[in-house]
C-alpha cells in the first residue's frame, strides 16, 4: 500500500510537469485547479520575466498594412537582439548543413553585413551634403520613389507559372538594381547631393543587393527548406538600417508581405511565420532552453526530496 502510495505522487508530479510545462492546454478540471500547477507556472513565469522586453503577439497575421507596420515596429524594438537571433539562425543551419551549403549561408551573411555598413556610409553623407531638409524628409522621398518602383514590377513581372532557374533569377534582379539605382541618383541630385560621391556610396550597396538576392534564391531552389530561415534571418539582419534597406529589399521579396516574392525566389513562408520568429527572438530561444532545464532539474530534484521524506517517516 506504501508503495502505491508513493508512485501514485511519483506519477502526479509527473502529470503536473507535463502539463505545466509542456502543453499550453489544460489536460483535465483536476489538473487545472490543483495547486502545484499553479505553482509550476509562476516558477516558469518568473523565470521568463525579464527576458521579455518586447511582446509579440504570435497570432498576428501579415494581411494589411497595419499588421505589416506593427510587424516593423516590433522588429526595431529588438535592437541587437534581433540581429545575434538572425545570426543564430543562420549558424544553426550551416552547422548542420554540407561544408559547401555552409559556406555559401555564411557569405549571404556576410554580405548582408557589407550591405549594412555601406549603408550607415550612405546615411552619413546624406546628412553631410542634404542641408534644405531634415533626414526623415529625404529618407520619405526615397521609400516614396521604392514604392512607385514596386508597384511598376508588379505589372513587369506578373507571378510566375514556375520557380525562376537562376538565369532568369539574375536577370531579373540586375534590371531592378539598374532601374533603382538611377532613380535614387537622379532624387539625390534634384535635393542637392553630389553625383559623383551619391553613385560612388550607392554603388557597392546595390551589387551587393544583387548579389545576395541571387545567392539566396539560387540556394533556395536547391534546398528549398532553406528559404524561411534565409528570409527571415536577412529581414532581421537588415533592422539597423531599415530606413533605406526595408523599402529597397522590398523590391526583391525580401519582406514580411511582398507580391513580387516568387519572381525572385519561387516559394512563399507561412503566415504566422514572422510573428513567431519576432516571438522566439524577443524571449531568447537559447535562454529558454537553459531556463528548461533548470526547472525540470528543480521539480526531479523535488520528487527525490519527496520520496526521501516518505522514505524516512517509514511511507514506503
Amino acid at each position: 500500500m506504501r508503495v502505491v502510495f508513493a508512485s501514485a505522487w511519483l506519477a502526479f508530479l509527473s502529470t503536473v510537469f507535463l502539463t505545466a510545462f509542456v502543453s499550453p492546454e489544460p489536460v483535465s478540471a483536476f489538473v487545472t485547479t490543483n495547486p502545484a500547477r499553479n505553482t509550476f507556472r509562476e516558477l516558469k513565469d518568473t523565470a521568463q520575466d525579464g527576458m521579455n522586453d518586447v511582446v509579440i503577439d504570435p497570432g498576428l497575421r501579415l494581411d494589411d498594412s497595419e499588421t505589416l507596420s506593427q510587424f516593423w515596429k516590433d522588429a526595431l524594438s529588438l535592437g541587437q537582439r534581433g540581429q545575434d537571433y538572425a545570426d543564430s539562425l543562420i549558424y544553426d543551419v550551416a552547422h548542420k548543413a554540407d561544408p559547401t551549403t555552409a559556406v555559401r549561408l555564411h557569405g549571404i551573411q556576410n554580405t548582408l553585413q557589407a550591405i549594412i555598413h555601406g549603408t550607415e556610409d550612405l546615411k552619413a553623407l546624406i546628412v553631410t551634403q542634404v542641408h534644405d531638409e531634415s533626414f526623415d524628409d529625404f529618407q520619405r522621398g526615397i521609400e516614396n520613389i521604392l514604392a512607385n518602383i514596386l508597384e511598376e514590377l508588379k505589372d513587369r513581372f506578373p507571378p510566375p507559372y514556375h520557380a525562376p532557374n537562376h538565369a532568369e533569377r539574375e536577370g531579373n534582379v540586375t534590371l531592378v538594381v539598374n532601374i533603382t539605382e538611377e532613380a535614387l541618383i537622379k532624387f539625390g541630385v534634384e535635393h542637392g547631393m553630389s553625383e559623383e560621391e551619391f553613385r560612388v556610396r550607392l554603388d557597392p550597396i546595390m551589387k551587393n543587393v544583387e548579389e545576395v538576392i541571387v545567392a539566396i534564391g539560387d540556394l533556395a531552389e536547391q534546398h528549398p527548406y532553406l528559404l524561411e530561415t534565409l528570409l527571415v534571418s536577412g529581414v532581421m539582419l537588415i533592422i539597423p538600417e531599415s530606413w533605406f534597406l526595408r523599402p529597397l529589399l522590398r523590391l526583391f521579396g525580401m519582406s514580411p508581405k511582398v507580391p513580387s516574392k516568387r519572381t525572385f525566389f519561387g516559394g512563399t513562408i507561412p503566415k504566422g511565420s514572422w510573428f513567431s520568429y519576432l516571438q522566439r527572438a524577443a524571449m531568447g530561444h537559447w535562454a529558454r532552453k537553459s531556463i528548461k532545464k533548470t526547472i525540470l532539474g528543480s521539480i526531479l530534484g523535488g520528487i527525490g526530496l519527496i520520496g526521501a521524506i516518505f522514505a524516512s517517516c517509514g511511507c514506503v
